[in-house]
């Protein structure tokens, strides 16, 4: 009986996650993002603002965390059969890497510089309010 209810539970999950993908896929239509995208995007509203109850997805987040290594298998596969196009263009890769890493940083940081800066003054403003 046990074993039902956690069927259930995965099932119901399951569910919600293609439910998630089918409403992405029919908003691709419009929308120019990968459908994946999109229904993972529902699937974190839904759960932010509490549409979706937590504990219906916990259970799939807990297995599909404890096997998340089987998902990196298609991946790894894909980059050795084009291992020779990879080969080719390595140096520009690593280029846009790099790049790309160096300006995420900067601009976290001067974000988060900013966020704290504003917050700062929005925090003043408030203790003279009162």
């Amino acid at each position: 009986m046990k074993y039902m209810i956690i069927i259930a539970r995965l099932m119901r999950a399951f569910i919600v996650l293609f439910l998630c993908l089918q409403a992405g896929n029919f908003l691709a239509q419009w929308i120019f993002l990968p459908s994946s995208i999109i229904g993972m995007m529902l699937l974190f509203l839904g759960l932010a603002f509490r549409i979706i109850p937590e504990d219906w997805m916990s259970e799939l987040c807990t297995l599909f965390g404890r096997y998340m290594a089987l998902f990196f298998v298609p991946v790894c596969i894909g980059v050795m059969a084009h291992y020779d196009t990879i080969k080719n263009a390595l140096f520009p890769l690593l280029m846009a890497c790099t790049i790309s890493s160096i300006l995420v940083m900067v601009l976290v940081g001067l974000s988060i510089e900013w966020a704290e800066n504003h917050s700062g003054s929005l925090k003043k403003e408030t203790q003279h309010d009162s």
